[in-house]
């Protein structure tokens, strides 16, 4: 009992310090929270999701979100991340309090990643003194505190963290398999996190960790010395069994996001390098991380303990003490993510772009830094260690000579220009906070010189740098960013009412994450706006898409609708002397409409065409032609009909059976007797799963919208 209570004691300590390093924002609790576009696009993407969900359907579309899209686009909803499952079954999230919860397990998810990162070192024979103050600035700094600030990148941090730690474990338990089982959770955590920029980063920095880690193990610890071959190869081997289960568990958001949004986007997936700049902080800026955070541009900072300056500094610790070749490779990593920062500034963001796979892709330069924290942890472990203090005396006293050049004389390291800098973000910050930080950093770097060169007080004297560490990190993480009042997020019974009003999400969808026809649409001055069901009669083939605009374009008079395929043979016989469409069914993946056609025409749903579109009438699957570029549309005969528009996303059901099959396969390997009957509970297991599938994303309950849509028959000129 007495070593569980020890154990739980520890974990207790380490999922509270978030709490205490954010307290300003702290769920239930403060009336603050971070602002700019955590309250905006992560919760509100997050409600659609888990309403719909939770109403029965779960969505693979979503209607009137950035115009009309999969659900791939509402990445930041969190759509596979188990965040959004959790919260959503919590105690007040249906009744305003969405935003708390998701807030207060984050800050738990930081405190996993601190505990497991500890444990990481720990194994590595790194005192636990030593260990905390090499592993608390990983988690806490301005990089994770503007990564909580589009809310679900904060879950791509953690799991590039989580995954970092578990690939260590992997190396140092090689014949266990739960470390590699740790690997895939912690990779499908990140994969599924909903910030894709993030979770690219976030995959290749933990990647590269991991390939580094048994040289970085012997480097920190000699107990660990180099790895033979062959022991190597077997870790290769299970690093790829484990970060490949992790993606494979992700398959159906990785798949639907590439083909359903990624292929079908322009302004985010395609754009000039000068678009990849964007909101790129100047070499000063980013140089500010060091001495002056709160100066630092909030999109490239990382910044928040001294101990970074001290892994600035490293070579002058290889002056004392020769480190070994893996921690020049490391230190070399940290450097080009911090070039890379600064966009134009350097030639490195050029040749990354232009050269590397999807670095092209992205704006903002400056999230690359999360390779930072990540990279500066094994070179303050291994100047951590006893034999190798004068290196961290090398370093420190360097540091804290910078540190003191800043009380002695004014300094004119500051950028010349800040445009979303701490200071430029609130323009309130006091002059004395700046005073503060660079107090307390100097206090922790003078703490730090004193331990190693006291031998007999180097304990206390370490345990008081890490309080005045943690102090300059409270100090940062307070005045780092946006801070707004919270607000209460939307109720069940709201967002049901708001669909039985309409069919459109109430997701904000942020700039360019439409579809590129609608992209084109607003470029043309068109409107991509269109009533939900209607019935046209004047119909014309029109295949390319320039004419197709052009034609709308000129804005001539009772514009036939354009198609992409040839029109069906259509008679001129009426039954009626108007068109009738009413929507009697409707989920988010679902739209069915009783018709009544007063003569042969078309029927356009106004949702943007996707591959996943197809139409059953009357029962009977018809071919869904495009109509105008931009609509889904079918041939509807004269008469009464039950038109059935479904959204079908087959890279959302690929995506499931290599997940369940990923599932099923460690399950078998898991078992090494009875393995028919696994095989067969997999097989019956998967049979229910496919059962399930069609009732949630086909036979939900309707969300009930009202829709009416009523036309008179356009009179046919005379027959000559």
């Amino acid at each position: 009992m007495r070593r569980f209570g020890r154990r739980l004691a520890v974990w207790l300590f380490f999922l509270a310090i978030p709490f205490v390093m954010l307290s300003w924002l702290a769920p239930f609790i403060t009336r603050l929270t971070i602002g700019n576009d955590y309250p905006i696009y992560s919760p509100g993407a997050q409600l659609d999701l888990m309403w719909s969900a939770w109403k029965g359907t779960f969505p693979v579309y979503m209607p009137g979100f950035a115009s009309g899209h999969s659900t791939a686009s509402m990445t930041l909803g969190q759509l596979y991340h188990p965040l959004a499952w959790i919260s959503s079954v919590m105690p007040g999230y249906w009744r305003g309090l969405a935003l708390e919860w998701n807030t207060f397990f984050r800050l738990l998810s930081l405190g996993l990643a601190h505990i497991l990162l500890f444990k990481l070192c720990r194994r590595l024979l790194v005192s636990p003194l030593y260990a905390f103050l090499a592993t608390f600035p990983v988690v806490y700094n301005l990089r994770m505190l503007d990564s909580f600030r589009y809310g679900a990148s904060v879950e791509a941090y953690v799991g590039m963290l989580l995954a970092a730690a578990a690939a260590g474990f992997v190396f140092l338990d090689s014949e266990l398999k739960r470390p590699v089982a740790l690997l895939g959770v912690s990779t499908y955590l990140l994969a599924v996190s909903g910030h894709p920029q993030w979770a690219f980063f976030g995959l290749l920095g933990a990647g590269l960790f991991a390939l580094l880690f048994p040289w970085v193990a012997g480097a920190v610890h000699p107990d660990f010395t180099r790895l033979p071959r062959r022991p190597f190869f077997r870790y290769i081997l299970r690093l790829t069994l484990g970060f490949g289960t992790g993606l494979l568990l992700a398959a159906p958001y990785l798949l639907t996001f590439y083909f359903e949004y990624f292929k079908t986007n322009h302004s985010r997936a395609e754009n000039s390098y000068q678009w990849t700049l964007g909101y790129s902080d100047s070499l000063r800026g980013e140089a500010s991380n060091f001495l002056f955070p709160l100066h630092a541009d909030v999109h490239g900072a990382f910044g928040g303990s001294a101990l970074f300056l001290i892994a600035a500094l490293f070579p002058l610790a290889a002056l004392v003490k020769r480190p070994p070749k893996v921690l020049w490779i490391v230190y070399a990593i940290g450097m080009v993510a911090f070039l890379f920062a600064v966009g134009k500034e350097s030639w490195v963001h050029a040749l990354m772009a232009k050269y590397l796979p999807a670095f092209g892709s992205f704006r903002v330069p400056g999230r690359l830094v999360i390779w930072i924290p990540l990279f500066a942890f094994p070179l303050w472990a291994w100047m951590l260690r006893a034999d190798k203090r004068p290196a961290l005396f090398a370093a420190g006293a360097g540091a804290f000579a910078l540190f003191a050049s800043n009380w002695l004389w004014t300094t004119t390291s500051l950028p010349t220009q800040e445009w979303y800098s701490p200071h430029k973000i609130w323009k309130t910050i006091p002059s004395y906070f700046d005073s503060l930080v660079l107090y307390t950093s100097g206090a922790t770097l003078l703490l730090i010189v004193l331990a190693v060169a006291y031998k007999r007080f180097s304990r206390r004297l370490f345990v008081l740098s890490i309080v005045s560490m943690m102090l300059t990190t409270w100090l940062c993480l307070f005045a780092g960013t946006w801070r707004q009042k919270k607000a209460a997020t939307q109720t069940f019974e709201q967002i049901a009412d708001a669909r039985k009003a309409s069919v459109t999400a109430h997701a904000d969808p942020g700039y360019g994450m439409e579809m590129r026809t609608v992209t084109e649409y607003k470029k043309q001055g068109l409107s991509p706006a269109r009533s939900l069901g209607m019935i046209l009669h004047r119909v014309e083939e029109v295949s390319a898409e320039r004419e197709v605009f052009r034609r709308m374009k000129s804005k001539a008079h009772n514009l036939p609708l354009l198609l992409d395929r040839p029109v069906a043979p259509m008679s001129p016989e009426t039954v009626a002397d108007h068109d009738e469409v009413k929507l009697v069914y409707n989920t988010s993946n679902r739209f069915l409409f009783d018709v009544a056609a007063g003569e042969d025409g078309y029927f356009v749903l106004g949702q943007p065409w996707l591959p996943g579109f197809a139409c059953k009438l009357d029962g009977v699957t018809v071919a869904v032609a495009k109509a105008n570029v931009l609509f889904p549309a079918i041939f509807v005969p004269r008469g009464a009909h039950r038109v059935d528009f479904r959204f079908i996303s087959w890279p959302f059901l690929t995506g499931v059976a290599l997940s369940f099959v990923t599932v099923w396969g460690w399950a078998f390997g898991a078992f090494r007797r009875r393995k028919l009957r696994v095989l067969l509970a997999g097989v019956l297991s998967g049979a229910a799963l496919a059962s399930l599938l069609y009732l949630s994303l086909l036979r939900g309950p309707s969300f009930e919208t009202k829709y009416h849509w009523e036309a008179k028959l356009e009179p046919r000129p005379p027959a000559r």
